[in-house]
Parts: C-alpha cells; sequence; structure tokens
C-alpha cells in the first residue's frame, strides 16, 4: 500500500485522538489533531485560524494555539467574507452537524441548514468569489446552495474520488476539484466534469484566488499555479512524499499563504508559495 493510499484511507477515517484543550497561554500546535481547514485572521496580527477534530484554534506566529469555539469536529471550514466563516462537521457526542455558520471567525456557530439527504457532514466547502451567496459542498457528490448555505441542491455526483474542491473565482456555476485522478472542473454547478491538467496525478488540495489564479497541489510533484491565461507554473516542488491537504489565500496580500500537510504541519508563505516555512520556527 503506497504513502498516498494510506493518506486517503487516514483522512476517510478520521482517526481520533485525545481532545487537547488550550488554556489561556495556549498548546503548542503540533499537539492539535487533523486540521480540516485554515485561514487568516483578519487582523494580520492576529495570526491564522485552524480548524480542527477537536474545535478552532486561533494559532499566533510563535506556533501557540489556543481553543476559541466548542470542541467539536469542523470540517469544510472556509472563509465566506471577512469574519464570516461556514463549516460542518461532526459534534463531540457524535452525529453530523449540518451547515453551521460563524459571524465572529469561528467562536460561536449556528446550524443554518441540514443540506439535501442531511444533516450533512461536507468534508470540503467552497464559497464563490464571483457570488458570495453560492457555497459549494461534498456530500454525497457535490451540493449548491444559492442562498448563503440555507437551502442547498444536489447538483452531480461528483468527480470519481474527490478530495477537495475550490469554487471559481469568475462564474458561479463553475468549480474545481482535486481528485485521485488530477484537477477536473465543471462549468455547470458540479453536474459534468473534465480534466484540467496531467492525468492520473493526485491533486490533494486546490484553491482559486478572487483574481483568477488557480493553486493546485499535485501529489509527488508539488504546488503549481496556473494563471487567467490557462498557463502553469511550479511554485514549488521541494515536499518530497509530503502532500498539502489545505490551502489558504490572504486576499488583503495576495503573496501571503497558509497550509496544512498530510503530518500536520502549519506552513507560511510570504512569496506567493515559492518558499514556505513551519508555523513557529
Amino acid at each position: 500500500m503506497n504513502r498516498f493510499t494510506l493518506f486517503l484511507l487516514s483522512s476517510i477515517a478520521l482517526l481520533s485522538a485525545p481532545a487537547v484543550r488550550a488554556d489561556s497561554h495556549g498548546v503548542p500546535i503540533s499537539s492539535l489533531a487533523h486540521a480540516h481547514g485554515i485561514a487568516f485572521a483578519t487582523n494580520p496580527a492576529a495570526g491564522v485560524i485552524l480548524a480542527t477534530h477537536h474545535g478552532v484554534y486561533n494559532v499566533d506566529d510563535a506556533g501557540q494555539a489556543i481553543l476559541i469555539s466548542q470542541p467539536d469536529d469542523f470540517m469544510g471550514f472556509t472563509r465566506v467574507q471577512g469574519d464570516r466563516f461556514i463549516a460542518s462537521g461532526h459534534p463531540v457526542q457524535g452525529g453530523n452537524m449540518g451547515v453551521l455558520l460563524s459571524e465572529n471567525a469561528g467562536a460561536d456557530w449556528d446550524r443554518i441548514a441540514d443540506g439535501s439527504n442531511g444533516p450533512v457532514d461536507f468534508h470540503a466547502m467552497s464559497v464563490s468569489a464571483a457570488d458570495r451567496q453560492t457555497v459549494y459542498g461534498l456530500y454525497g457528490g457535490i451540493q449548491v446552495s444559492q442562498d448563503g448555505g440555507e437551502s442547498w441542491t444536489q447538483t452531480g455526483p461528483g468527480a470519481p474520488d474527490t478530495i477537495d474542491i475550490a469554487a471559481a473565482p469568475d462564474s458561479r456555476g463553475s468549480v474545481y476539484a482535486g481528485t485521485r485522478s488530477g484537477l477536473m472542473f465543471s462549468d455547470d454547478f458540479g453536474a459534468s466534469w473534465a480534466l484540467q491538467g496531467p492525468e492520473g496525478v493526485p491533486v490533494t488540495a486546490v484553491e482559486a484566488s478572487s483574481t483568477g489564479t488557480v493553486y493546485a497541489f499535485f501529489a509527488g510533484a508539488g504546488l503549481f499555479a496556473r494563471n487567467s491565461d490557462g498557463k502553469w507554473s511550479a511554485l514549488s516542488e521541494s515536499f518530497g512524499n509530503q502532500v498539502m491537504l489545505h490551502i489558504a489565500l490572504d486576499e488583503a496580500s495576495p503573496d501571503r499563504m497558509a497550509s496544512v500537510l498530510d503530518d500536520g504541519s502549519v506552513l507560511l508563505s510570504s512569496d506567493g508559495g515559492v518558499t514556505w516555512r513551519a508555523l513557529g520556527s
């Protein structure tokens, strides 16, 4: 069994670890279990926001994490705009949480919908920069909301073996999917898919900027970017056997990026993804 298959199985199984509760002084980021999403805080001095198997944390530049939410398993964590976030996942007592909305950067959450055939557990979600009311979710295929997450429609089965999704920035009906077979693209809300880029190379994380650049991590190859002209360029090829699971962009500062690796490391880049350093180093 190869490394990538092991990664997929462990991600799907979501192997549990003892919950780590941070006090006012925080805990090392290395002690957190299963990061399921990352975003930059709106205040640059506040570091990053990390959604994990045991709650949402604020993590400072020294790598100290403070729990700010209830210790639930937050999946599909993604920014709507500003301090408004949407997510899904599992409560501590088990089951699915449906669709959750936070108005204060992940500290407090309200359940706003069950999703289609729910309550859902979206493992990936993405908000369209073309229309912030359009939200995509991955659960039994592709689901789409066109009213900010309050109602959902199943639009298609999804690309086979989808790992991550990212709404395209130029059309609310367009979405990318990182899959075991490569990067896929749909322009009909996920009803049909076409390959974008090399075939047979797994894409473990995909993100799109509001300016039109698409970032994709190809397992074994590295992080690549495709500009609005459709041309791919290699940003960083130094990850070896490690893979990115999540990518965050700082829309206020385009050269700032953050990522989560399969070993739990959180990396930061200040040059558009060319070089990276571990948070806390």
